[in-house]
């Protein structure tokens, strides 16, 4: 944070020795809204359109220890997913998805230290899991980061679905024969199954016959199988709060173009950070 305030102190300072002239009023003495112990050494204003902006440049705040807050005590649901977890391994899913009409998702990742490019398809709208922070399976408890976006087949290329990939009645990874595109440009080299085509009562993905898979790979697999069960025995609470949270979206941006915001005079303070002295060796 203070490397950033540094380089905003030399970027801004420059601009605003030339272009702003110094407050006619000395220094404004009185307490910021800043945390430490500080001397303000020098203070620019810019004048907008309703509001002000004051750059002060300082000398290096000393900081104050906060005392630690005392954590929260858990809940009894709380308490009672952290005792399941007892003795779990830990793993990690992280990967990118796009949902093509809020259908199918195409799920996308590269093998470690820059490899190969995977691409498989889910019948889970992975709207309903991108606020997923952890999830469990039998044995493991897996971290997830799920970068999550929306387009359509029409955007993709493919107007309307044709062929076929072939699967089987389980909840884990499937092969199906890789089928062109028709816009290779958008992303994806493989045709976009329709929704139709995955079982309707399970959740599963379909990776093409061809693709090959490193141990690493294998992991990522493993966690996509857990995921994909995962959904199935929680889809209705997914599904709910997801409704909630696209609610809860809804009305904060109703909100905010009824209320939109009142432009306020900001503070703004820069200071130098000095390099820690050398040490003897």
């Amino acid at each position: 944070m203070k490397l950033l305030q540094t380089l905003l102190y030399w970027s801004i300072s420059f601009l605003a020795l030339q272009a702003v002239e110094p407050t006619s009023n000395p220094i404004d003495p009185t307490p910021q809204p800043l945390a430490g112990t500080y001397r303000i050494l020098e203070q620019r204003v810019v004048q907008h359109e309703g509001y002000k902006t004051t750059y002060n440049r300082i000398t290096p705040p000393q900081m104050s220890r906060v005392p630690a807050t005392e954590a929260r005590p858990l809940t009894t649901e709380e308490q009672a997913l952290v005792d399941s977890r007892k003795g779990k391994a830990h793993g990690q899913l992280s990967i990118g998805a796009t949902v093509f009409d809020h259908e199918v998702t195409e799920i996308h990742w590269n093998s470690p230290n820059g490899g190969k490019r995977h691409v498989a398809y889910s019948n889970i709208d992975f709207n309903l899991v991108a606020g997923l922070g952890t999830f469990d399976s039998a044995d493991t408890v897996y971290s997830s980061f799920l970068a999550v976006g929306n387009a359509t087949r029409k955007e993709h290329g493919e107007e309307r679905d044709t062929g076929s990939l072939p699967v089987q009645s389980q909840p884990v990874r499937q092969a199906g024969p890789p089928v062109q595109s028709q816009n290779p440009q958008a992303g994806s080299l493989y045709h976009v199954p329709a929704l139709s085509e995955f079982p309707s009562d399970l959740s599963v993905y379909l990776v093409p016959a061809d693709d090959t898979f490193t141990e690493a790979d294998n992991e990522t697999l493993a966690a996509l199988d857990a995921l994909h069960a995962y959904y199935d025995a929680n889809r209705a609470k997914l599904q709910q709060t997801f409704l909630e949270r696209e609610q809860k979206r809804i009305a904060q941006q109703q909100w905010a173009k009824e209320h939109p915001p009142i432009p306020k005079d900001e503070v703004m303070f820069i200071w130098k950070k000095e390099p820690a002295p050398a040490t003897a060796k």
